[in-house]
């Protein structure tokens, strides 16, 4: 399984504070069915906006950690980019990450709305030649009561990422029945757990893919952990 939403890099944002809590924060993305994993460090304007050098040191501090401890994990890089007006602009002079170096970017909403202006932002991206990947709508106080209007963010070239923990339920029961009402809608694209460290759970893709398949079955489950992410990480579009 591809994750392509955590929090894994020692000492950027909100994740492990060192490279030892990391390991093990990456140990526990494997037991829970992950083999790739891509680190999307927040960029929060304000509180989280650590530096490219900072997040690519952190990263070569991570690697080395794990091939000593012998993991196979593969580790990519990306952002988690808080929506903001020069998202675009900052895209195109390279100051955010894309997933993997991809056309596709992971980008959030703030919790409890949804700015103006967010489906010509969409609008904008695709015409750049750029996939935006929204995280986890389901915790957004506005989306999780309106499906039609994330509909016509997907419509318009949205991809849909829900979390792990929202889908089991760990996150509580607003956000599992908003996820279920996405999966059921067809508008979700990807599952990943949006890990921050053990301290809050590792985010177990397996049983989400478990629990998904009791809603969509396990042939469209599976195309959420495994065929869209894979799809994502190596640049491809999703359906063919």
């Amino acid at each position: 399984m591809i994750d392509i939403h955590t929090h894994v890099l020692p000492g950027v944002d909100d994740g492990p504070e060192d490279v030892e809590e990391a390991v093990r924060t990456i140990n526990g993305l494997v037991s829970g069915g992950a083999d790739t994993i891509v680190a999307t460090p927040h960029n929060l304007p304000g509180r989280f906006e650590p530096p490219l050098d900072l997040i690519l040191r952190s990263r070569q501090a991570l690697s080395d950690a794990l091939v000593s401890a012998e993991s196979r994990v593969r580790l990519l890089l990306g952002h988690e980019i808080t929506f903001q007006p020069e998202l675009l602009d900052k895209l195109e002079r390279e100051e955010f990450l894309t997933i993997n170096g991809t056309s596709y970017f992971l980008f959030e909403l703030p919790p409890f709305n949804v700015p103006p202006g967010l489906r010509d932002f969409v609008f904008r991206a695709r015409l750049k030649g750029y996939y935006p990947v929204l995280a986890h709508p389901e915790r957004n106080e506005m989306l999780r009561f309106d499906l039609d209007f994330l509909a016509k963010l997907v419509e318009g070239g949205t991809l849909v990422q829900l979390t792990a923990g929202s889908i089991t339920g760990k996150l509580g029961p607003n956000a599992q029945d908003s996820s279920k009402q996405i999966l059921q809608s067809g508008l979700a694209h990807v599952i990943a757990s949006d890990c921050h460290s053990l301290r809050f759970g590792p985010g177990d893709m397996a049983e989400a893919a478990e629990v998904a398949a009791a809603f969509i079955g396990s042939e469209a489950a599976a195309k959420l952990v495994e065929d869209n992410p894979l799809a994502i990480v190596e640049g491809r579009p999703l359906y063919q």
